[in-house]
């Protein structure tokens, strides 16, 4: 439903990496606004992909950098909470559960500090907020 939610998420079939919006209402709905914040890990600015400003970064430091990528529209991180650019709602669409289209696919991208051992248990390195509203 419309509002600050931590929409639903799901594994994409064709690639585990990849995640996607259900929209499971009668309606289309888009979405308004992503924050990606801070969990265990420090979010830091996507760059573009390029690792080489995290070269310089302790081992261990725990610093994160996401990109999601839906409709041709790609949002990356740029600090905590906020991203760049601004998210282009008309391709983060998703129409509703009866018209065969109410999935929204996205691709997710990222970049990581170096650390010293393997990460053994689950860690929620960071927090993806989506606003979703009605699309009238």
């Amino acid at each position: 439903s419309p509002g600050q939610s931590a929409a639903a998420l799901a594994p994409a079939e064709s690639d585990r990496s990849d995640v996607k919006i259900i929209n499971n209402s009668a309606g289309p709905v888009k979405v308004t606004a992503i924050a990606m914040n801070d969990g265990a890990w420090t979010m830091i600015d996507y760059n573009g992909g390029d690792r080489s400003k995290l070269a310089a970064e302790k081992v261990g430091s725990n610093k994160l950098g996401l990109s999601l990528t839906a409709g041709g529209n790609t949002v990356a991180s740029s600090t905590n909470g906020s991203q760049s650019p601004a998210i282009d709602s008309t391709k983060w669409r998703i129409t509703g559960k009866n018209t065969g289209n109410n999935e929204l696919p996205i691709t997710v991208g990222a970049i990581a500090s170096a650390v010293s051992t393997k990460i053994e248990n689950a860690v929620t390195a960071a927090n993806v907020v989506f606003t979703v509203a009605w699309d009238k």
